[in-house]
């Protein structure tokens, strides 16, 4: 309840900062020199995406309860390769998005991508910052709106269509990969 009643505040603040952005945009209008103006809509779109990022970092995911628990999901794939023997990607479920990593021999890993599938696995959060002023991958994650990691069990693909943009960036994904060694073709 305590941490609902944190999330509340931090939204209301971003509504009181929406107030000031949108006064400052006001008084850029109104501001007779081009400096002025332009110093004023830097500052708003500065604010803008600071607010952007907190509110990401600081949103509660459902999936977070299940932390070091073993459960099935469904969702749809994006985003997939695989590395070393080691497939991963993102699935994207109706309570959030979250990265999946499967050592499981997959037939064809990357036909997945953009497929409906049930995976059942171990969730847990990813790692935080463990020495001041060093990376937080779990804050990096937040930011792109993934909350978990799942290492998966099983993959079953229950179906549907895939996307278009998904079969493009698949095709194009395998081209590439066998045009070039498997370490390089990422970058």
């Amino acid at each position: 309840a305590i941490i609902y009643i944190l999330h509340i505040a931090v939204y209301v603040l971003a509504i009181s900062l929406s107030t000031i952005i949108i006064v400052f945009l006001i008084l850029c209008l109104t501001c007779t020199s081009d400096n002025g103006k332009k110093a004023c809509l830097a500052l708003c779109f500065f604010i803008l995406g600071g607010l952007f990022v907190q509110a990401r970092a600081n949103r509660a995911y459902p999936l977070e309860r299940y932390d070091q628990k073993s459960l099935t999901l469904t969702g749809r794939l994006t985003k997939g390769y695989v590395d070393d023997g080691k497939f991963q990607a993102v699935l994207k479920t109706r309570d959030g998005s979250l990265i999946m990593n499967s050592y499981q021999k997959l037939d064809s890993p990357e036909e997945l991508e953009g497929r409906t599938v049930r995976v059942y696995g171990y969730l847990s959060l990813p790692a935080q910052r463990r020495n001041p002023g060093c990376f937080d991958y779990r804050l990096y994650l937040k930011t792109q709106g993934i909350c978990m990691t799942l290492n998966a069990k099983r993959i079953d693909d229950i179906g549907g269509r895939t996307s278009c943009i998904s079969q493009i960036r698949s095709r194009f994904s395998r081209k590439v990969t066998n045009c070039m060694e498997p370490r390089t073709a990422g970058v």
